[in-house]
């Protein structure tokens, strides 16, 4: 008979023990070999009574083979591994015998031993774990119930489900607390994320991202033109250039005691990104995907357009009448960008597409007067995205490795869009003796053309329909955009016999001629060495990088509309952060200590160069900065140092009580000099209170902690805004350049900014860990605000740099995990997120009660008393009643001063999402709800007043005009902007459609602003895992399917999107002919070798 080895080496351990106590004895040698041979015979008579038994443990997340889980005996110190195939044979006493799986991360399965059976064990993730390590400040990794703060983290398997070109939009609605609007319409455009509300006036309000201990730039590229609704293209931000493939989990830190050793840019929170890493598994791993998705804009996305008349002014209801050739012809004004002409009725036109003569088989015919079959939706294709990616990894216990490309090319939904984008990174890790050596470098090419245009420029198509359009205007004629001669074909030309563009280009000519074309070059990274001293003490260094060239060319062609340009702009990035750290963990008995001391030292440098022609260019598409008269240049510089000194202290009792301090001192280069030294501390417990005795035996509490945390972090300003500089104002006198202050004055005198935070949170795991509630309550007060304070005009200044201010935050957060139903073959995991923060703008200056954040078709002003980014435009007059008063031309009357019409900022945010699997199947879904906050939209101003919006001839008032519901009345005005009403009664004033729509530029601009409130079906996810077939060097194999942006299941207003930002800025709620979001969906395939 043979024996299995661990049989035969456990049962002579055991025996080995025996003999020595024996051999204390006389005559040792005697005694000891008498024993080895009557315990041999017992050890072979007891191991021929033994049973094996064989099996193999799935893992059931993907119903594929779960390789080195422990299988023991239950009670005892037998166990074995199971290998590469997830297989293992163990020998057992008796067949009474119950083993049991366990992993970290999985729940424990106990199976009952069999003789001649091979068990087959499944173990499912522990969804709720108590244990779970997560990665926190400064990449240290902390077990998640020691904490005394609020951290919520999403896997990278959650956000490779679906795919988008932004990876931060992909958290929207999975983190409470946490507000993302992504561009959506705009290929690469901007993301704005909020982590609990507005901290500071003018400053940035954007978390501080971090990727492997490096953070990284996220610089708004667009200008702030492009915010506030005007003409521009809204060029994304950098933290867009983030590599989903490469990410392994993204931590939110919300709270200033997270937060608080980043410094002063972590004033808003983190996003901490962890990677992908190389494995000590002996072993070379290889994995592939690839992906394809599709986008679409839908019709139910955009405004309802009317249907019923064409082009014209002032309610025109004939066609002018002109002879060409002795023929007489209905003539449309073709000259006016208004839809409040002749209804449709089949009457026959000289339209605009009949006015070329080279069009020889068209050219003064005429066409049916209609609404067209190819309207705005024609302009919209759909977009294509392809992406691709492999990564191999291996290592062992002394080295491993990581290298990784990635590449996406997609093609937007505007004619002429695309993005190219290739990621490329490698990490490593390599000991010698007491060192640790590892790095990680990442490199990244992003190349975007053709981005759309947005606001009210003339170049918008969004624009160009709604505000300046004529609604029988078939798209699909205006796709031949150009004529022989170069130049355009649009149907806004000047009259029949002047064929040269009035007020817009047409939209394929813009996205075809007048395009920009950028390129971005980006390296970040991290080296480093960890030195261990001693047992529970190493010191690690590391230099951090993140460097990048942005470019990018934009033109107008000749025969715009507007003048003809060309130009440059170079943007060059670098920062460096240079650490060293002293590190020391310990155990004595019942307590825990864990700390280190470091220093800090972050260099950052801005380089900004734009050069732009003047007076139009010389010759047609040539682009270039000589092909032009003059040339329009501006060079900047900025420099920024920052050094700083940071510890932390973690104590532990008895896996029950915990306790965290952390400090860190900044010295900042942007400060005054005697005022540059800001240190900010954090104090912060928890209480795990399911530790105490009595408490372990309540059955259905798994787990409860309490925890409690105070911390103070600092800000400082931008580069350069303490002493009073001279610049050059690109003029000259008598050949001498023209250098002159700048209209802002600096302050030699600024402090700081100072957020003290206060959190308190309770953390449950119930009925077997099937249930978790995770509650926290936050109070952040932001003082010294850093902001420009206005100035009287006759200091020759508009403004001043100066501390004045202070903004509250204050929130409640709760997210809740539930597994309803959970065995073997079927799992539902469902996870609710909702978040209300209160912010309010507590104090300004003793002399300022509002001030001007931005300023386009309304303002937005921070208002002491109110909440951060405050609308400002004129309101409806109401009567005591509350009734809306109709002023005596029929038309809603106005107040005399600009009034506040609702903050930007919801009220709260909330996410559901649920997970299902069935053996090998999967799939999930996600609801993203916002409730509350506003934003006015210069789509619904101008449609209305060109009369494009369905709202223009709905029921008949094109021929019937209107009565607007309210009162009529006496208005009386105060010289303070309040006033009275009296002699109020019903209305019955009719007034017509188009004075109606006029005044929704002229008159209440409330009549713009609708509330954000959605409910959208936010994310849809599909998957297959094939199983592994044998011993193939193929495994993991999946199938997925998703889609994005699915369903607007509600919204409180009918025609808006209400999810829409232009920048990452603090500039918000400004819909400036924004391009809704689409519909992506798609597939992947993956395979790991």
């Amino acid at each position: 008979m043979v024996f299995p080895k661990h049989v035969v080496r456990h049962n002579f351990v055991a025996l080995n023990e025996l003999i020595k106590k024996v051999t204390i004895m006389r005559n040792k040698e005697f005694i000891r070999k008498a024993l080895f041979l009557v315990l041999s015979l017992f050890i072979l008579v007891k191991a021929g009574a033994q049973i094996t038994v064989k099996g193999q443990v799935i893992n059931g997340e993907d119903n594929t083979p779960f390789p080195f889980v422990t299988v023991y005996e239950k009670g005892k110190t037998n166990g074995v591994v199971t290998d590469g195939n997830g297989q293992f044979s163990i020998s057992l006493p008796t067949a009474e015998a119950i083993l049991v799986a366990s992993s970290l991360g999985y729940k424990s399965q106990e199976l009952p031993a069999a003789a001649g059976k091979e068990l087959r064990f499944v173990l499912l993730p522990d969804l709720i774990n108590i244990d779970e390590v997560v990665v926190t400040a400064l990449g240290i990794s902390r077990e998640k119930k020691a904490l005394s703060y609020a951290v919520q983290d999403v896997k990278g398997e959650e956000l490779t489900k679906s795919r988008q070109t932004n990876a931060i939009g992909l958290l929207s609605g999975k983190v409470a607390g946490l507000q993302i609007i992504s561009a959506g319409g705009a290929l690469g455009g901007s993301s704005r994320v909020l982590v609990r509300g507005v901290s500071s006036v003018l400053g940035n309000n954007q978390p501080l991202y971090v990727i492997d201990g490096t953070p990284i730039d996220n610089t708004q590229l667009g200008s702030t033109t492009t915010a506030i609704g005007y003409g521009e293209k809204d060029y994304g931000n950098t933290a867009a250039d983030i590599n989903p493939d490469d990410i392994e989990s993204m931590s939110v830190l919300k709270g200033a005691s997270a937060t608080a050793l980043y410094g002063s840019r972590a004033n808003n929170g983190v996003i901490l990104i962890t990677t992908k890493k190389g494995t000590n598994k002996n072993k070379t791993e290889i994995s592939l995907s690839t992906g394809i998705s599709l986008e679409n804009q839908l019709r139910s996305s955009f405004a309802p357009m009317q249907k019923l008349y064409g082009g014209g002014a002032s309610n025109q209801q004939t066609f002018n009448q002109v002879v060409i050739n002795g023929q007489s012809y209905n003539v449309p004004a073709y000259a006016i960008d208004e839809s409040w002409g002749p209804k449709f009725s089949g009457q026959q036109v000289l339209s605009w597409e009949n006015l070329y003569p080279e069009d020889e088989a068209r050219y003064l015919k005429t066409t049916e007067w209609k609404y067209p079959e190819h309207d705005l939706m024609y302009y919209f294709k759909t977009g294509v995205a392809f992406d691709n990616n492999i990564s191999v990894r291996g290592g062992n216990e002394i080295a491993n490795y990581r290298v990784s490309y990635t590449n996406r090319t997609a093609t937007g939904t505007t004619p002429n869009s695309k993005l190219s984008r290739n990621n490329l990174s490698a990490s490593g890790s390599l000991k010698h003796k007491n060192f640790i050596f590892s790095s990680s470098v990442n490199y990244m090419n992003t190349g975007v053309v053709g981005r759309p245009w947005t606001g009210t420029s003339n170049r918008n198509v969004i624009t160009q329909a709604y505000s300046w359009g004529q609604n029988q205007v078939d798209y699909k004629e205006l796709s031949n955009y150009k004529r022989p001669d170069g130049s355009q074909r649009l149907w806004n030309v000047t009259s029949w016999d002047n064929l040269k563009a009035k007020y817009i280009d047409n939209p394929y000519w813009a996205s075809y001629t007048s395009y920009s074309d950028e390129n971005r070059d980006r390296v970040y990274g991290n080296a480093g060495v960890e030195w261990n001293i001693a047992k529970g003490l190493k010191a690690t260094a590391k230099v951090h990088g993140d460097v990048y060239t942005y470019s990018v060319e934009d033109r107008i062609a000749v025969y715009s509309r507007t003048t003809s340009m060309y130009s440059e702009k170079v943007q060059r990035f670098q920062e460096f952060n240079y650490e060293a750290m002293l590190h020391y963990n310990t155990a004595l008995k019942n307590f825990t200590l864990n700390a280190f001391i470091g220093t800090n030292l972050m260099h950052q440098r801005r380089n900004i160069n734009n050069g732009e022609t003047q007076g139009g260019l010389i010759i047609p598409e040539y682009y270039n900065l000589s092909n032009a008269t003059s040339v329009l240049t501006t060079d900047k510089t900025y420099r920024k140092e920052i050094r700083s000194l940071l510890g932390n202290v973690s104590l532990g009792w008895k896996s029950m009580l915990f306790a965290d301090a952390t400090f860190r001192n900044d010295w900042s280069s942007t400060l005054p000099a005697n005022e540059n030294s800001y240190f900010y501390p954090s104090f912060s417990g928890s209480f795990i209170f399911t530790e105490l005795e009595p408490v372990k035996a309540v059955s259905w509490l798994n787990f409860g902690k309490v925890r409690l945390g105070w911390a103070q972090v600092g800000n400082d300003t931008d580069p350069y805004s303490l002493s009073r500089t001279y610049e050059y104002k690109n003029s000259s006198f008598g050949g001498v350049p023209n250098y002159g202050l700048d209209i802002i004055l600096n302050n030699a005198h600024l402090k700081p900014e100072l957020t003290n935070s206060v959190e308190a949170g309770i953390e449950l795991k119930l009925l077997n860990n099937r249930v978790g509630l995770d509650l926290t309550y936050y109070n952040n007060l932001t003082k010294n605000q850093i902001m420009q304070v206005p100035l009287a005009a006759s200091s020759g200044y508009t403004s001043q740099w100066m501390n004045a201010g202070e903004i509250s935050n204050k929130g409640l957060e709760v997210v809740l995990n539930v597994v309803p139903v959970q065995t073997a073959n079927f799992q539902w995991e469902a996870t609710f997120n909702w978040s209300k923060n209160n912010n309010k703008v507590e104090k300004l200056n003793d002399q300022l009660k509002t001030l001007q954040i931005a300023s386009s078709f309304v303002a937005l002003h921070a208002t002491v008393g109110k909440p951060y980014g405050e609308l400002m435009g004129y309101n409806y007059v109401f009567d005591s009643e509350g009734n809306k008063v109709v002023a005596a031309n029929g038309v809603y009357a106005k107040t005399a001063q600009t009034e506040g019409l609702g903050s930007v900022l919801p009220d709260w945010l909330g996410g559901v999402r649920n997970s299902f699997r069935y053996k090998n199947f999967d799939a999930g879904f996600l609801i993203d709800v916002r409730k509350g906050g506003y934003f006015y939209s210069i789509t619904q101003q101008y449609g209305m007043y060109s009369g494009t919006l369905e709202e223009t001839a709905a029921n008949g008032i094109r021929e019937n005009g209107l009565v607007l519901e309210g009162v009529q009345g006496t208005v009386a005005y105060n010289a303070d902007g309040s006033y009275t009403v009296t002699n109020t009664r019903p209305n019955d004033k009719n007034v017509s459609a188009f004075e109606w729509g006029r005044s929704h530029s002229s008159g209440v601009q409330a009549q713009n602003v609708f509330k954000s409130d959605y409910v959208k079906l936010r994310e849809i996810t599909a998957g297959y895992t094939v199983p592994r077939l044998g011993d193939t060097a193929v495994k993991d194999v999946r199938f997925s399917v998703f889609a994005n942006n699915v369903w607007t299941i509600w919204k409180a207003n009918k025609n808006f999107d209400p999810d829409f930002t232009q920048s990452s800025g603090n500039i918000q709620g400004l819909d400036g002919g924004n391009i809704p979001s689409p519909i992506t969906y798609g597939f992947n395939i993956s395979a790991k070798f």
